[in-house]
């Protein structure tokens, strides 16, 4: 049975980002009027999210990487596809946790096959040491795949051959990923605008319980992402950061944590590694000034 909770007249319309640290892999995805709702990525391993640009989409995935590696710096693995040329992940590109940032399709290609073969190599692992999920082991190291704007991965009709096989093996890999990976410390969030079903495979939508939609046109883009007749993140007032997060039976209204790119800075500043650069076409650094997007 689905439980929806709305609380509308006591939500805040802005809640600044601040880190607290949690046990295990927990990152704070919202506050309703009585408290914060945390997301633990060992629970649930895969997030799935959308909405109309300018609402939160983007800051939300700052807020998780930030958490991310303020909690488990020396843990946590990066792997960032960033379908707007680099203008949101670029910046990204010094810190040691992010292990490869992937700008256009043929990064992107690139980057799901190395966290296949690196996928297939913990497997044989597993395999090899007699466990099943990673969560029973001591093995704190934990890969995250964040794509977004996924919208600009399927292929399309004018697209040669070669380019339209490179694009639905970039689907099938993140869908391969999201079908196996969880088991064995591979998460994936994935987040586009305008999230239909050619955008959103169906194993990914499937393995990923927490789902999370920022305002969104209509009530079947809502449906898309939150499931089937969960028209409300269409009914969500025009007010950066708030959202409908479900997660299992649970659906949520909730106003996610505000980041600035400045505080950001602040936090991972730290984290920079100024011989660690992972291949990328963007240009820009985490520590020179940039404007805040989304």
């Amino acid at each position: 049975m689905l439980h929806v909770n709305v609380y509308e007249k006591n939500l805040p319309k802005s809640w600044p980002y601040r880190f607290n640290k949690k046990t295990g892999w927990k990152v704070p995805i919202g506050k309703t009027y009585k408290e914060i709702i945390w997301h633990d990525f060992d629970e649930v391993p895969h997030l799935v999210g959308g909405g109309t640009t300018r609402y939160g989409k983007t800051n939300l995935m700052k807020v998780i990487m930030t958490s991310l590696i303020k909690s488990h710096p020396e843990d946590v693995e990066l792997y960032l596809v960033d379908l707007k040329a680099g203008v949101e992940f670029g910046k990204y590109r010094n810190l040691k946790q992010v292990k490869k940032v992937a700008t256009n399709i043929q990064e992107t290609y690139d980057l799901l096959l190395e966290v296949c073969l690196k996928l297939e190599s913990k497997q044989a692992e597993a395999r090899s040491k007699g466990w099943s999920n990673i969560t029973e082991t001591k093995d704190n190291k934990r890969v995250f795949i964040i794509v977004d704007e996924a919208g600009d991965i399927p292929d399309e009709k004018f697209m040669d051959s070669e380019e339209k096989q490179m694009r639905q093996a970039c689907q099938w890999r993140l869908a391969h990923i999201a079908r196996i990976g969880g088991a064995f410390g591979f998460r994936e969030i994935f987040f586009s605008q305008y999230t239909t079903a050619d955008v959103l495979p169906r194993q990914i939508k499937q393995n990923a319980d927490a789902k999370i939609c920022f305002k969104i046109q209509n009530g079947y883009a809502s449906e898309v992402i939150l499931g089937e007749k969960n028209t409300q993140a269409a009914e969500l007032p025009k007010i950066r950061g708030r959202a409908m997060f479900k997660n299992g039976p649970d659906l949520i209204e909730l106003q996610v944590p505000y980041i600035s790119n400045r505080v950001v800075n602040h936090y991972l500043k730290e984290h920079e590694d100024g011989d660690h650069e992972p291949e990328t076409n963007a240009n820009t650094g985490l520590s020179i000034e940039f404007r805040d997007l989304d």
